[in-house]
């Protein structure tokens, strides 16, 4: 079963809106939300995204209510951005903008959604996903007055 189907969709855009913007071609809206879930799945790297999103032979096994809505707002932007059939755009790119903001609070880990499964321990060298440290360093000066 799919992540999002477009009844989710239905109920941030009316479905006749919906219908003239895809006119009689269903790829146009899998294809939205398609690329909605991609974003979000961009942001979502320390999760475990195969429990969160499940994939095309195994279901999702996590539900979050609130991160389904904000990858539903993304999608209906993409679909707002598609045809302009007499929606405010300017109303869906705020709701996209907020649902990106969000995402973006998880992926800083500023907002810890309660039962996100993080990623699990990496078998071929046993470190953990939040195991890694970068630093850098500039080259030694050695100044001369």
């Amino acid at each position: 079963m799919a992540y999002l189907l477009e009844t989710d969709l239905a109920k941030l855009l009316h479905q006749d809106r919906i219908d003239k913007i895809k006119r009689n071609d269903a790829t146009i809206v899998t294809e939205a939300i398609d690329a909605a879930i991609g974003e979000a799945k961009s942001l979502m790297s320390r999760y475990d995204l195969l429990q969160i999103f499940g994939d095309n032979e195994n279901p999702p096994t996590i539900t979050d209510a609130n991160l389904k809505r904000q990858v539903a707002k993304i999608a209906c932007y993409n679909l707002v951005q598609i045809s302009n059939s007499g929606v405010n755009t300017e109303e869906y790119r705020l709701y996209y903008e907020d649902a990106i903001m969000w995402l973006n609070k998880v992926a800083g880990g500023k907002a810890d959604p309660e039962g996100w499964p993080k990623k699990s321990d990496n078998a071929e060298d046993g470190t953990s996903p939040g195991d890694r440290v970068t630093w850098i360093s500039h080259p030694k000066r050695n100044d001369r007055y």
